[in-house]
């Protein structure tokens, strides 16, 4: 897990390399896709004109705060080591690249890192490479989507959603069918939930002729609505329950509870006015 340590004091921050009396900062490339659990290293080349420059990495998570992370020069090295040592720089200032080690990634390690520069010499102006965005992904065992149809809540709407949960990995992509309209979501559309490492994908069709005749596919998992259940209890609920005995019974129980509770407040009304008149 990232550490939360306090930040540094940021002079300026940019989303492109900046030059500085010739200094900058370059990182590529601009994203690194590694597996949970494998080592990652991202890479930083800067050019300045200090003999004894000053170099940062700091991270960003989505909130938008950035974090200082690792500080490293030329004779030292680096000031900030945290359990485990998972974190570490490699400098080489002759040819002036310094690379940050992430041994064992962990999902949280996803975030955007900027490697920094800050050249000695009366100025305190801090010069940001464009950030290179970690993509850490789980390790979890393969599992099938459960896959659910919401079909439109009253006869005016004709949207019609699928909703494949629980799945992983992300190489899933669904399919709606209603009549003859077809929809086809991505599998790249799918989120992962980072409690049970699981993911859910979200798929809409507007606007259906049939919206009461749907299939809906997601991986190896197929669903139709409505199903003959779905059919059997739509038509026959209501009339079921108006002619169970259970159902009736239960009616007319809460019915004599009704009225013993208002011959109860009768009675204690009428007791009252009786003290009070004796």
């Amino acid at each position: 897990m990232l550490p939360s340590v306090p930040h540094l004091f940021i002079t300026a921050v940019v989303a492109l390399p900046v030059l500085c009396r010739g200094d900058s900062v370059t990182q590529a490339p601009a994203s690194i896709l590694v597996n949970e659990k494998d080592n990652a290293q991202l890479f930083c080349n800067y050019a300045t004109t200090s003999n004894t420059p000053y170099l940062f990495w700091y991270y960003q998570r989505l909130s938008g705060s950035m974090e200082f992370l690792l500080y490293r020069s030329q004779y030292s090295g680096n000031t900030e080591r945290f359990p485990g040592d998972r974190f570490s720089t490699e400098l080489d200032h002759i040819n002036r690249t310094i690379k940050l080690n992430i041994l064992k990634t962990e999902l949280t390690d996803s975030v955007v890192y900027y490697c920094a520069l800050v050249a000695s010499g009366g100025y305190s102006k801090t010069v940001f490479g464009a950030g290179t965005r970690l993509i850490v992904k789980p390790q979890r065992t393969p599992s099938d989507p459960s896959v659910y149809i919401l079909p439109p809540h009253n006869s005016n709407i004709n949207n019609i959603a699928c909703l494949a949960t629980d799945y992983f990995p992300q190489n899933v992509s669904m399919t709606i069918i209603a009549g003859n309209n077809r929809r086809e979501q991505d599998k790249s559309k799918g989120l992962l939930s980072t409690s049970d490492l699981s993911y859910s994908l979200l798929g809409f069709l507007d606007e259906s002729k049939d919206p009461h005749n749907v299939n809906c596919s997601a991986g190896n998992t197929h669903k139709s609505f409505p199903t003959t259940d779905q059919l059997k209890y739509s038509c026959i609920e209501v009339q079921d329950k108006l002619g169970d005995p259970q159902y009736n019974l239960l009616s007319l129980t809460i019915f004599g509870l009704r009225i013993l509770f208002v011959k109860s407040i009768i009675f204690n009304v009428l007791m009252t006015i009786r003290i009070w008149v004796s």
